[in-house]
């Protein structure tokens, strides 16, 4: 707290105090002055002091009232030693505390807290590749607490800089404002997807496919390609524990080249 309102504080008690003595004093000179036992420059003297005690405790408030300080936060100032406890408009969770010992705050500045509202919030993710169909959502802190989440949608921007995209969740219980956790995809039961290099996948007669290894050689498999990004690909329609080409083209080009050395021997 600033000196200056400590002061004011410190003023304000000190007329307050004046003010009720001052009073009792009046009150007392005036039950005398009706039996003619008191001078009128007594009573005169008496209401001096208590207009300049009221006087000052009209100073004090203002520069009181200039702080956003009432008398009554005043007077709990000073029974707290100068110490003064903020209060947040809002219900929430302390975010972040700008405030290093020593440190002068001015109108306009930034914030001393910024300051979460207790509500369910929004979990905002970065998402690389589109969201498969029929997924669910979790949230997992890092205390390992898990949270079922709803997709609420999906940012229509891409990121330039590493091809990610926002995506929103409401959750299903509410969660403190500013934590940090992971989203998980999770596809439904049964489901035989696979993660192949983006590269792996190509097209022929408009249909996705790979070179996977078989035992009787390598053949071409068709695919469902689920969702991709720069690079991987989620793919649809491979066994188990399947060998695939890493990079289409490379190994094509290089089938081709050992075929043309085969023919020109």
């Amino acid at each position: 707290v600033m000196p200056e309102i400590l002061e004011a504080a410190g003023r304000l008690a000190a007329a307050e105090i004046r003010i009720e003595a001052q009073s009792r004093r009046r009150e007392q000179l005036l039950g005398l002055r009706e039996h003619g036992l008191v001078r009128t420059a007594d009573l005169a003297e008496a209401e001096a002091a208590l207009a300049e005690a009221r006087a000052e405790r009209v100073a004090a408030l203002a520069v009181l009232g200039s702080a956003g300080i009432s008398g009554a936060d005043a007077r709990k100032l000073l029974a707290r030693g100068g110490a003064t406890t903020l209060e947040s408009p809002i219900d929430g969770v302390v975010l972040s505390v700008d405030a290093p010992l020593g440190s002068v705050h001015e109108a306009g500045s930034s914030p001393l807290f910024r300051i979460g509202a207790a509500s369910t919030g929004r979990i905002v993710g970065r998402a690389s590749a589109s969201i498969p169909e029929n997924a669910t959502f979790v949230w997992i802190g890092s205390d390992g607490t898990e949270v079922s989440l709803s997709l609420r949608a999906s940012s229509p921007l891409i990121d330039p800089r590493d091809g990610t995209r926002e995506v929103f969740f409401d959750p299903e219980v509410p969660l403190r404002p500013g934590l940090t956790g992971k989203v998980q995809i999770r596809l439904p039961e049964g489901t035989a997807y696979a993660v192949v290099p983006a590269r792996a996948v190509f097209l022929r007669d408009g249909e996705a496919r790979v070179f996977a290894l078989e035992a009787a050689g390598v053949r071409e498999v068709p695919v469902r390609v689920v969702t991709a990004s720069g690079t991987d690909a989620v793919v649809e329609g491979l066994v188990p524990g399947a060998r695939v080409a890493s990079d289409a083209g490379r190994y094509a080009a290089s089938q081709a080249e050992a075929e043309g050395e085969v023919g020109h021997e």
